[in-house]
C-alpha cells in the first residue's frame, strides 16, 4: 500500500496483546455498565481510621499520598502512592494509617455495576490490590474532576467513569482478571444484550431477543445461558431493574415515569418488583443514596 509523505506506515499493533486480552477489553467495553455514585479526594490526619463494614455499592480507594493498612475481603495489605484496592458491594474491607503514616490524601469513587454475573473486573481480580499506571496523569484528571463537580456534577462524573473504565481495562492488560477467557464474547449475546439495553421500555420476551440475534429460541437460550449464567427473562429483567436504580439515584423522575421508561408500566408494580429484589422501596432506594452521595 502506498504511503502520503514517505516511509511512513500506521501500525495496528494487532500483537501487542494476546487474544484473550483482547476479548477481555470487548467485554469490558460492550458488557459493562455502571452508575456513579459519587466521587470524592479525601485529605486525612491522625487519629484516623474507618473501621470494618460492608457496604451495598462497589469502592475504589487509590492511595495519593501516605501510606495505609487496608483490608478488603480476607486479603489485607500497605498500600502507597498509586496504589489501590476494590472492595465490590457487601464486601467486608477497612482502612487505617500505616505505622510509619501520619497523614494522606486518596481518592475515593463509589459506583454501582449494572452487569450480568461472572461479567464484573470487580470480582474477577485475582486480588483486590493493584497499582495504576501513569500515577501523576491519573490524579490530575481525577482532581480536575473533582473541582468541575462544583460547576457539573454530570461532566465531571462523565470524566471519572473514563477512568474507571481505563482502571479496568488494564487490570485486563495486567492480566489480574480471573475468569473463564476459553471461548471469545459471541456476538449474537452481544447483539441480545444490546437489544435488551435499547427496548428496555418496550413490550419483548425471549422471543424477540432470540430474534435479534438471529436465533431460534431453544437454540438461543442455551447459547446465553452458557455465555452469561443468566437465562434471557433474567437478564431482561436485571436490566430493567439497574435501569430503574440509576434513574432513582440520578433524577427526581415520578415513579410513575420511571415505570414506563423501564418496562413496568405502573408504579404499584414496580415498587413490587423492585421491594422484592433489593429489600427496599423505590422511595426509600431513592432517599439512601441521594442523602448518602450529594454533596
Amino acid at each position: 500500500m502506498g504511503t502520503i509523505y514517505g516511509n511512513e506506515y500506521k501500525d495496528d499493533l494487532k500483537d501487542l496483546f494476546p487474544e484473550k486480552t483482547l476479548n477481555d477489553f470487548l467485554r469490558i467495553q460492550q458488557e459493562i455498565r455502571m452508575t456513579l455514585l459519587n466521587f470524592s479526594m479525601w485529605r486525612m490526619e491522625r487519629p484516623w481510621e474507618v473501621a470494618p463494614r460492608r457496604i451495598d455499592d462497589t469502592l475504589l480507594w487509590i492511595v495519593r499520598e501516605g501510606a495505609f493498612r487496608c483490608t478488603a475481603g480476607d486479603a489485607s495489605r500497605v498500600l502507597r502512592g498509586g496504589e489501590g484496592f476494590a472492595a465490590p458491594e457487601n464486601t467486608r474491607h477497612a482502612m487505617s494509617f500505616a505505622p510509619d503514616c501520619e497523614r494522606g490524601a486518596v481518592c475515593v469513587i463509589h459506583l454501582k455495576l449494572r452487569t450480568y454475573p461472572g461479567a464484573s473486573p470487580f470480582t474477577a481480580l485475582r486480588t483486590p490490590f493493584f497499582r495504576i499506571g501513569g500515577p501523576e496523569g491519573f490524579f490530575r484528571a481525577f482532581e480536575r474532576s473533582v473541582a468541575l463537580k462544583s460547576v457539573s456534577r454530570e461532566a465531571a462524573g462523565k470524566s471519572v467513569t473514563a477512568q474507571v473504565f481505563d482502571l479496568m481495562m488494564d487490570w485486563a492488560a495486567q492480566d489480574l482478571l480471573v475468569r473463564d477467557r476459553s471461548r471469545p464474547c459471541d456476538a449474537r449475546v452481544r447483539a441480545a444484550m444490546e437489544f435488551i439495553h435499547r427496548n428496555l421500555a418496550g413490550d419483548i420476551g425471549v422471543s424477540d431477543i432470540a430474534a435479534a440475534a438471529g436465533l431460534h429460541e431453544v437454540r438461543f437460550r442455551e447459547l446465553f445461558f452458557r455465555q452469561t449464567g443468566m437465562t434471557p427473562s433474567a437478564c431482561l429483567k436485571r436490566a430493567r431493574l439497574d435501569r430503574v436504580s440509576e434513574l432513582l439515584i440520578e433524577t427526581l423522575m415520578p415513579l410513575s415515569q420511571i415505570a414506563l421508561l423501564t418496562g413496568f408500566n405502573t408504579p404499584s408494580y414496580l415498587c413490587s418488583v423492585f421491594r422484592a429484589d433489593c429489600g427496599k422501596s423505590p422511595q426509600a432506594y431513592r432517599k439512601l443514596y441521594q442523602q448518602r452521595y450529594q454533596e
